[in-house]
């Protein structure tokens, strides 16, 4: 049975990130919810064992690969005594070493996310699924790690098997989101991102990219072929419902959160922001098809832990 998220903490009683702008604690809290999307190997029977899951010298082990003629060096005591038996043949079992699979969680904290109508800005709901990709990644006994691209640059942390480090890289996710404003600025390019995962990400590891992507263009395409040659990638795209669907209304409320006015609403802007979204849809999934990625469309207004069921249940 999974953990109960404890009454006292503000995260207890919603599933949905709220506001502008996220908080720590916020983000530290979200390792209760995380236990739901544990992976089912790394939890034990109770009634057997004294812990919830599994011992890393378990996880971490050797294993079974095939059964095979015997070969001079094999070792005498992975003979198959059965299969030789059987066939009157000498057959040894093969191992492999069980591999581990890094966790990297690249995550977009610029002006393009600095956006949302209900309950919260982009920003703020990227923030809350890197938070619970971290927290379940710890929980199965993975190494994770992070990138955060910001408007001031980018800041990464090696993957590493520590509730210290993830709690620091939280802060620096926390930092980058709360200096987000509508202040027009020079911003990395998304490509900066790639280019950065490639030349320090360890082949064999997964990656989850968090992002709007407004800006992944024909720059980009040759560094996510380099990086999806080697590397499960996860492609997480952040959306607001408003984006892909304008409501049928004369006008809408908008606000930079200093001065608000209200914008007319024509059915031809309907149309362009569609058309704008549909557009972006084709290419992410022509993108995913050709390089053989995971693309998972992740609107704003699902709670955030349903959207990283999808990746790890």
């Amino acid at each position: 049975m999974s953990k109960q998220v404890p009454k006292h903490t503000p995260y207890a009683n919603t599933l949905f990130p709220k506001g502008a702008y996220v908080e720590l604690n916020e983000l530290q809290q979200l390792r209760y919810l995380a236990q739901q999307c544990v992976s089912p190997k790394n939890r034990v029977n109770k009634a057997n064992l004294g812990g919830q899951y599994k011992s890393r010298a378990i996880n971490r082990g050797m294993e079974f690969e095939e059964v095979r003629v015997y070969q001079p060096g094999d070792d005498i005591r992975s003979i198959d005594w059965r299969v030789t038996a059987r066939t009157q043949v000498t057959h040894s079992k093969r191992y492999s070493e069980e591999k581990e699979h890094p966790i990297i969680t690249a995550v977009d904290q610029r002006r393009s996310l600095f956006f949302g109508s209900h309950p919260c800005f982009k920003s703020v709901y990227a923030c809350h699924i890197a938070a619970i990709i971290n927290w379940v990644t710890l929980a199965n006994d993975d190494r994770c790690g992070g990138l955060v691209l910001s408007q001031n640059g980018m800041s990464e942390t090696r993957p590493v098997r520590s509730h210290k480090t993830v709690n620091r890289w939280l802060q620096q996710l926390t930092t980058a989101n709360q200096q987000l404003s509508t202040e027009i600025r020079t911003e990395p390019h998304f490509v900066d991102l790639l280019q950065q995962l490639q030349q320090t990400t360890q082949a064999g590891s997964s990656i989850y990219i968090i992002s709007d992507f407004y800006d992944l263009d024909k720059e980009c395409e040759p560094w996510l072929f380099r990086l999806a040659r080697h590397n499960q990638i996860t492609l997480l795209w952040v959306v607001d419902t408003l984006e892909a669907h304008i409501p049928n209304t004369a006008s809408l409320a908008i606000s930079n959160g200093k001065a608000s006015q209200q914008m007319s609403i024509q059915q031809q802007t309907q149309h362009a922001f569609h058309q704008q979204f549909k557009n972006k849809e084709q290419r992410l999934i022509h993108l995913q098809q050709q390089y053989k990625l995971r693309l998972q469309l992740a609107f704003v207004q699902t709670p955030p832990l349903d959207i990283v069921k999808e990746c790890f249940i």
